[in-house]
């Protein structure tokens, strides 16, 4: 069991890796299909979800990244990223406030 952890761990990673530095590039949409990669791989890589939650938060698909953070959450209640990805959750669960519609002149 622990040798086909690992063996999963060593395949996922570079694709994790790879998603990361996709990210800090700006390239969300490419950052998100290569953490999909890793997890397909490594179904319980929690620091996958975290990050893949963040891609989707720059991309405005709040839906997305709860449900990525509260992947990472049930992965890892107590990990380093819990407190963070909590916030995160309750942020993007956020109802934008509903303004005025300017009037027409």
């Amino acid at each position: 069991m622990e040798a086909r952890k690992a063996k999963e761990y060593r395949e996922a990673r570079p694709l994790f890796k790879q998603g990361f530095f996709l990210s800090l590039e700006g390239q969300y949409q490419d950052a998100i299909i290569a953490y999909k990669k890793a997890i397909a791989i490594k179904p319980d890589y929690a620091h996958v979800y975290f990050d893949m939650g963040l891609a989707y938060m720059k991309l405005k698909q709040n839906v997305l990244a709860v449900e990525a953070f509260k992947k990472y959450l049930n992965l890892e209640p107590t990990g380093e990223h819990a407190d963070i990805a909590g916030d995160l959750i309750q942020i993007a669960s956020e109802k934008p406030p509903d303004f005025p519609r300017p009037h027409k002149p």
